[in-house]
């Protein structure tokens, strides 16, 4: 299931240029907007999950493009659902270990598909 455009497009296999900076504001404001709508509503894990998809598309997106423009505003989009979810974790008794779990997992992606072979290719 896709719930955003940049994900729908990134599916179909659009070249680095054809992604511009706008498009992908608009997922993370979407993917923002939607777990402000899940907080409202209670639902913590929902709100986690989309939470953590937005941060991990945008790292991917960070270590994999080589358009700089694309690639700055991905990186710049980075700390919207980061500091969501450090926000949501706040409120656990164990908040220290899930946000250094949380930065760990983050580097980790960063790393892992800035070093891959085949940079350019997104999952």
């Amino acid at each position: 299931m896709k719930w955003c455009r940049l994900e729908q497009q990134l599916q179909i296999g659009l070249t680095q240029d054809e992604l511009n900076a706008c498009l992908i504001a608009d997922y993370t404001r979407q993917g923002c907007r939607l777990a402000g709508q899940l907080a409202s509503s209670s639902n913590r894990l929902l709100q986690e999950w989309v939470l953590k998809r937005s941060l991990f598309l945008l790292a991917q997106l960070t270590a994999a493009l080589a358009n700089g423009v694309c690639r700055q505003q991905a990186a710049d989009q980075l700390y919207l659902p980061l500091l969501a979810l450090q926000r949501l974790y706040q409120a656990e008794p164990d908040a220290y270990r899930k946000i250094c779990r949380l930065r760990a997992d983050l580097n980790q992606r960063l790393y892992t598909v800035a070093q891959s072979p085949n940079k350019g290719a997104l999952k």
